[in-house]
């Protein structure tokens, strides 16, 4: 009885599989064949961070957390050649580095001199693999810096990262900034 009901799943997967591929969205079928996306997050508060990571989707992986731009010039480097710094200043995120970050979001509390900083020791270390940089749009309104900030900004964060998925620019070889 096990074997016969063993060789009948077989013969019948297959076509559930054609079957299912064609009408489940395209959101539901990238989530169960690949990996999450690999995402860095720097902020001034880790809290808001991981709410942003919670709400973005499954489909992204928060990895790293870097709450300072001195902390990301010298963990950045690193971090995007898949190798853990020796010291870090928070233990935040999955630590699952090995598959490379692909974007690198950058909270509200990062001004431009911030950024540059940060992208220049990323540049200075020659790296083959280039992530993303998202910067909040300052021109755009900015939701209240309550309990529900994390939240709100996560929705403009998850629609940029989905706009560059479906670009392909985020397959390491972008390295350019976009705002959210």
């Amino acid at each position: 009885m096990l074997v016969n009901l063993s060789t009948r799943i077989l013969q019948i997967s297959p076509r559930v599989s054609q079957i299912s591929k064609h009408r489940l969205p395209y959101a539901a079928i990238r989530t169960m064949a690949t990996k999450p996306i690999p995402i860095v997050i720097c902020g001034r508060h880790s809290e808001i961070a991981k709410t942003v990571s919670e709400c973005i989707g499954s489909d992204y992986e928060f990895v790293h957390f870097i709450p300072t731009p001195e902390a990301g010039v010298a963990e950045l480097p690193l971090i995007l050649q898949g190798v853990m710094p020796e010291k870090i200043e928070s233990n935040a995120g999955s630590g699952n580095i090995a598959g490379l970050a692909k974007a690198i979001i950058l909270g509200g509390g990062y001004d431009e001199a911030e950024y540059q900083t940060m992208k220049a020791a990323v540049e200075a270390a020659q790296l083959k693999h280039h992530a993303v940089w998202l910067r909040k749009d300052e021109g755009r309104p900015s939701p209240p810096f309550n309990a529900d900030y994390g939240r709100l900004l996560s929705v403009r964060v998850r629609d940029m990262l989905k706009q560059l998925e479906e670009e392909k620019k985020l397959d390491g070889t972008d390295g350019g900034m976009y705002l959210y």
